[in-house]
């Protein structure tokens, strides 16, 4: 489309040029405005930038209080996370039980607060699983029960080399772990060009570009032209 275009500041100097959406220009031009974009809010490394950390923040704690644990988290400008949990054993020796007593220790007290194990059916044969508790933040299911299952390979595998079997304290460890790569996967994605063009789109969905990516909304005088 073309619209009127003042291009002077001091004496008015009017010229209809072809302007275009976000969505209409060339991937060089879209680089632009990207960069103009980042410019005016920053980038998810920047404190400034407009990132919510609550959803992580409502998963750990929620991860925290049903394994009545206090959690402690960091992230560096390099997307990096450092999380933390730190369970009220009610036991000083719990964190060190291995084979069959740290695993019926991390159903009981760690997937299983609310609701029994249940029996499920996976193809002909039948698989028990621990139910998690009612979901309050993201990440929550997939964490927990990742973190079960990689504990268990890992315990099947120390076993059959005959070397010391992983204990509780190696759960939470694969926990923790598991969430920081969670939430360093999404911050590289939020910091990605598809993330950004989501964000200009609703941010800046009323703009104008010259083709070069060049943003002329605040200089455009006949928007019904």
């Amino acid at each position: 489309m073309e619209k009127l275009i003042e291009m002077h500041e001091l004496i008015p100097v009017y010229r209809r040029k072809h302007v275009y959406r976000f969505d209409e220009l060339d991937e060089r031009a879209k680089g632009t405005v990207r960069d103009a974009f980042r410019d005016e809010y920053g980038d998810n490394r920047n404190d400034d930038y407009p990132f919510d950390f609550s959803m992580e923040e409502a998963s750990m704690q929620a991860m925290a209080d049903a394994m009545d644990a206090t959690v402690e988290w960091e992230r560096d400008s390099y997307y990096n996370w450092h999380v933390t949990f730190t369970p009220d054993f009610p036991n000083p020796e719990a964190e060190d039980l291995t084979g069959a007593r740290a695993m019926a220790y991390i159903e009981n007290h760690f997937l299983t607060p609310n609701e029994k194990p249940t029996t499920l059916w996976c193809g002909k044969k039948r698989r028990r699983i621990a139910t998690i508790f009612d979901l309050t933040g993201y990440y929550l299911d997939g964490c927990m029960t990742d973190a079960y299952q990689q504990w268990k390979e890992e315990y099947r595998r120390r076993a059959n080399a005959r070397t010391d079997l992983p204990d509780v304290a190696d759960y939470i460890t694969t926990l923790e772990s598991n969430l920081e790569h969670c939430f360093t996967a999404d911050d590289e994605y939020h910091a990605s060009d598809e993330y950004l063009d989501e964000e200009i789109e609703s941010t800046w969905g009323d703009h104008y570009y010259l083709a070069d990516g060049t943003d002329v909304t605040d200089d455009i005088v006949d928007i019904a032209g």
